[in-house]
């Protein structure tokens, strides 16, 4: 006897595929450029968990770099991703203002 054909799948009703993504960034501050790379993981269209990577050479910028690192997990983690637009994550703006450029290259990458 033939077989059944498969149902098909219906269509994602998520608006991000699930998986990890990443985006790197330049940005200024006073007297040097920074760079940051950011790591999302996305389930659901909620972010699960996020990790970033730093190189500063200005030492001025290390605290705010360790403001944002203790903020950032609380800022974004278990929220969705479509709206997600971080506000100054531990005093750090020029920081955060390249975490929200990762934010918008992940969003394009995730796209379903």
């Amino acid at each position: 006897a033939p077989k059944p054909a498969p149902k098909p799948t219906p269509a994602s009703t998520y608006a991000y595929r699930n998986g990890t993504y990443a985006a790197s960034r330049n940005y200024a501050v006073p007297g040097a450029t920074n760079s940051l790379t950011t790591r999302i993981t996305i389930s659901q269209d909620k972010v699960t968990a996020v990790s970033n990577t730093h190189s500063a050479p200005d030492p001025d910028s290390q605290p705010f770099i360790n403001g944002f690192n203790s903020g950032v997990s609380s800022a974004t983690v278990g929220r969705s991703l479509s709206g997600l637009s971080a506000s100054r994550i531990g005093g750090a703006s020029l920081t955060t203002t390249a975490f929200n450029s990762n934010l918008n290259a992940i969003r394009a990458q995730a796209k379903s």
